[in-house]
């Protein structure tokens, strides 16, 4: 990490990565919906419930609200409601490092990920908007951000710190992914495996995600959109 950056932010960055163990909750789903604060959970959240039942032949949620679709796709603390369904749930969680190796997520039984994201700058604005009361200044001084992330639930540092650690994570996994692929293709076609990656890589979870999270030298990121994927 770059040492540029506020002491308060690295502080931070390390605290979360190793002592937030709120991963371990997840083994007993099928798969989360990962997703930043302010980023359209709930209309997400909601069109996933109103599809899957659609698909399983169970009422529909019967209002537009956190509630409603708690038994569909819940908080990983949640317990189960439909049994027929998929385990679903969803979380804002920064990670811990064990959610990128690959021993440890096989260890923990680690669902796949999707990772919503959307423009910093429309999170930013719409958590202004949201929490002015609470917040209590200006939109100039809210874009300042707190390094040590004590003063905002969301800002300018927290959204960083969040789309590094997945980004983190999905290169992590896109590594080893290309590793695995090519030892494959070299174990059938009786060429040596060069991977460098050896078994590990070969156990990672195929649960990416398309689309990349970027770093960038500032410590942000961005995201670039891949080709299109052939139907």
């Amino acid at each position: 990490m770059s040492k540029s950056l506020p002491s308060e932010y690295r502080a931070k960055v390390l605290n979360e990565s190793w002592t937030n163990f709120s991963v371990l909750r997840h083994g007993r789903f099928d798969g989360l919906l990962v997703t930043s604060k302010n980023s359209g959970t709930h209309w997400l959240k909601y069109m996933l419930a109103v599809a899957l039942a659609e698909t399983h032949g169970i009422p529909h949620p019967q209002y537009f609200s956190e509630n409603a679709v708690r038994p569909y796709i819940g908080w990983p603390k949640d317990d189960e409601t439909f049994p027929e369904l998929p385990r679903l749930a969803f979380s804002h969680t920064i990670p811990h490092h064990l959610a990128e190796w690959g021993w440890a997520r096989s260890l923990a039984s680690l669902p796949p990920y999707v990772l919503a994201v959307r423009h910093p700058m429309a999170i930013l604005a719409s958590h202004h908007a949201k929490w002015e009361y609470d917040i209590k200044v200006d939109w100039l001084t809210y874009l300042k951000g707190d390094p040590g992330g004590s003063k905002y639930r969301c800002d300018l540092y927290w959204l960083a710190r969040f789309w590094n650690r997945w980004g983190d994570i999905r290169a992590r996994q896109c590594r080893c992914h290309q590793c695995s692929a090519r030892g494959r293709y070299e174990g059938r076609h009786g060429a040596e495996d060069r991977s460098g990656c050896g078994a590990q890589c070969a156990a990672e979870p195929q649960d990416t995600a398309y689309g990349t999270l970027h770093r960038r030298s500032t410590g942000y990121l961005h995201r670039s959109y891949p080709d299109a994927v052939p139907a």
